[in-house]
């Protein structure tokens, strides 16, 4: 049976911060995105751009009211939090896998989230070094 490589220890840690902050309704409501997005043909732009798409009516009115824009890093961090239970999804899917194709084709999908996780984090350091300077 195939093994699947760990999460990378900064994505787990960032990803599992961030799942135990959304509130239940948030969680419920992104284990139904995640499951989407887990059970589609594939993870690439379109994927990402329809989570985008899919957060903001749900989460805008919500954010706004707590004075923050739903556009920055409340979208990024929401974000981070439904692909990373997308790919623990996955990673559960692949220990049970044994499908030699669909393994391939899984151990893609997860490459490509984790990709796109490791550049959200990017994202999250620069604001943070932007900041920094800015308080300087």
């Amino acid at each position: 049976m195939p093994v699947l490589p760990p999460i990378p220890f900064q994505i787990a840690q960032q990803g599992n911060r961030l799942l135990a902050a959304l509130s239940p309704s948030a969680r419920a409501w992104g284990m139904q995105q995640t499951r989407q997005i887990a059970s589609g043909p594939g993870f690439g732009l379109v994927e990402n751009m329809r989570l985008r798409e899919a957060i903001r009516p749900r989460f805008s009115g919500s954010i706004r009211a707590a004075g923050q824009d739903l556009s920055g890093s409340a979208m990024d961090a929401l974000r981070f939090a439904l692909l990373f239970q997308t790919l623990k999804l996955l990673d559960e899917a692949g220990i049970m896998e044994e499908n030699a194709l669909h393994f391939q084709l899984l151990m893609e999908r997860r490459a490509k989230i984790i990709q796109t996780l490791s550049n959200i984090m990017k994202g999250f350091a620069q604001t943070q070094e932007q900041i920094i300077q800015n308080l300087k």
